[in-house]
Formats: structure tokens, C-alpha cells, sequence
């Protein structure tokens, strides 16, 4: 009694646009434009991925670290808001990445204000 199955492959047909292809039927995934439903995702797709979460993450955390240094005469505090110095305050403000000559000195205080000699003046 014959077996039902056949000792080679056996052949599909194929149409890819303008042409007819014949490969051998498989159970295995066809590379490249026959799989067109399953694409893997290529080295150039990943590092595109990896680049624009990268790139968000670095905009989100500068925008929660805006902080600046503020001096009068030569001391100086951080502080992590934007204000608006009254004008007898005399103020220059700074990027929180100036770097400090050394003569300056810093006095760090929390809250709103700025130093006057040796006061703390609020307002």
C-alpha cells in the first residue's frame, strides 16, 4: 500500500507583484518580502527607537531641572525657580551651568528672596 505522502516537497506558487514564483511549501517562515505580515524589526529600526525615547527622556528631565544661579555682588545662591528680583535687589542671574570665578562666594537659602549684605530679604 502506497503512503499518502510524497518523498520531495512539494511546490507553491507565489505571485509577487509582476512575477510568479515557485518554492517549495514549508511550515518555516519565508524571508525578506514574502513575510510581508511579520517584519522583524532591523538594527537601523531599533537604534531610531532607542534615539527618540532617548531623546524625550533628555527634553522631560530638562524641563523639571530649571534652576539658575543668582548673584549680588559677589555671593551667590541656586535656586530652582524664575523670579522676577525687585529693582532695588540688584541681581544678575545666571544659567545653572555658570561657573563661578573664585572669589565668588555662595550662601544657599530655600524660598523666595535675596541676600543684602548678611540679611536674607524676602519679599
Amino acid at each position: 500500500m502506497k503512503s499518502s505522502k510524497s518523498n520531495g516537497p512539494s511546490i507553491c506558487a507565489s505571485t509577487h507583484r509582476t512575477s510568479t514564483i515557485t518554492l517549495p511549501c514549508s511550515n518555516v517562515a519565508l524571508p525578506g518580502i514574502y513575510r510581508a505580515k511579520e517584519r522583524p524589526i532591523t538594527s537601523m529600526r531599533k537604534v531610531l527607537l532607542t534615539l527618540a525615547a532617548g531623546t524625550g527622556a533628555l527634553a522631560l528631565s530638562s524641563l523639571a531641572a530649571s534652576g539658575a544661579i543668582v548673584c549680588t555682588g559677589n555671593v551667590c545662591w541656586h535656586t530652582q525657580e524664575q523670579y522676577s528680583y525687585p529693582p532695588d535687589a540688584r541681581v544678575f542671574i545666571h544659567d545653572d551651568s555658570w561657573l563661578a570665578e573664585p572669589h565668588v562666594t555662595f550662601r544657599e537659602h530655600e524660598g523666595r528672596g535675596y541676600w543684602k549684605g548678611d540679611t536674607w530679604t524676602t519679599w
